[in-house]
């Protein structure tokens, strides 16, 4: 799992790149605030995705252990 989410950030960042190559994003930095919210939102969703695995499993072993 760790290798598609390393994956899709490389390809995340590459793409975002590749845009920020452009005038359209280069004016006052704008690339860098779009890699900022794009990171911070999977970084979110990645500790979600953590915390839920954990609790689902905590939940399996109560059904186990009745």
């Amino acid at each position: 799992m760790s290798r598609v989410v390393s994956t899709f950030f490389f390809l995340v960042l590459q793409t975002l790149t590749a845009y920020g190559q452009s005038d359209h994003y280069d004016n006052a930095g704008k690339i860098y605030t779009v890699v900022a919210v794009v990171c911070i939102t999977l970084i979110g969703i990645g500790v979600i995705l953590f915390y839920l695995e954990k609790r689902i499993k905590s939940l399996e072993e109560q059904i186990k252990n009745e």
